[in-house]
């Protein structure tokens, strides 16, 4: 560990965005007592916290107010009168967002200094933002599995956890999609296997949605009436494809979920990257 090198970006407009694909966790677990593991949501103490108490989002900040605005600069620069200059040139939520050297320098705050604590100020605030829209959760669920079509449970004759694993859990995030695996190794005596296996929803390249039933059920549906259709929602990335298997009304809902954030998050990039890039030049 001590020998490892840390990362580095070179900060040039030819190179490509500073992203990772694909990102996996591999962990050997404990005993643990239950057979899936809850997922927790992100905390909203670790979000930044406006005048009113309530969680900062990037839709709050685009709605602030002049005095919104004149308030936070005010509290970062500790100058009464910057903060008058905000609210002279009516600079509200938006404007921050847009705001650089040369807007400060027209509103007239007098000093390099000032001028620089600013602009930090506010990109690291939209990054801290922007970090957390990325985070948030958007839907958690579990893999679905449906009997035989005999009616036998899900991998009959052996049914057991040491046998065909624990479910999989699926998570969806503003910019990634998760699905983490609980292999037993050893036929259940040792620890079982983590896998996290993680995708950014910025290098999908297509989403489909299939739903089947078995042929016995779909013949006599009374033979079996535990037996739902399955919707399968696969993924394709730059890396492979990443299969969902859900009911078929939830696997519905989650393909449309996941093509909106998509289509957000590929949008959001293109935000982030110029933020990016502007705290380079500056």
């Amino acid at each position: 560990v001590r020998d490892a090198r840390p990362w580095s970006v070179a900060p040039r407009d030819s190179l490509p965005p500073c992203k990772m694909d694909d990102v996996d966790l591999l962990e050997s677990a404990g005993d643990l007592a239950s057979g899936v593991t809850v997922l927790q949501p992100l905390s909203v103490t670790a979000m930044p916290v406006g005048s009113d108490g309530q969680p900062l989002t990037l839709d709050t900040v685009s709605l602030w107010g002049v005095e919104d605005v004149a308030g936070w600069v005010e509290s970062i620069s500790g100058n009464p009168d910057i903060a008058a200059e905000f609210r002279k040139n009516k600079v509200n939520g938006v404007a921050l967002s847009e705001l650089d050297e040369r807007a400060l320098k027209d509103m007239q705050v007098p000093t390099v200094g000032e001028r620089k604590v600013i602009l930090k100020a506010v990109r690291k605030l939209l990054r801290d933002l922007q970090l957390q829209w990325r985070r948030e959760e958007l839907w958690s669920g579990v893999q679905y599995r449906p009997p035989s079509c005999s009616c036998f449970p899900y991998g009959f004759p052996c049914c057991c956890t040491c046998c065909i694993g624990y479910p999989s859990q699926y998570r969806i995030t503003n910019s990634r999609i998760s699905i983490i695996t609980r292999d037993g190794i050893c036929m259940g005596t040792c620890a079982p296997l983590i896998v996290t296996d993680n995708a950014d929803l910025s290098y999908v390249t297509d989403i489909d949605l299939v739903t089947y039933t078995p042929c016995l059920v779909q013949c006599c549906p009374s033979w079996c009436p535990l037996v739902k259709p399955t919707g399968v929602v696969s993924v394709s990335t730059v890396d492979g494809v990443k299969n969902m298997y859900l009911r078929d009304k939830e696997a519905a809902d989650v393909s449309k979920k996941l093509v909106d954030s998509v289509e957000s998050t590929q949008l959001q990039f293109v935000s982030e990257r110029a933020l990016l890039m502007s705290g380079l030049s500056a």
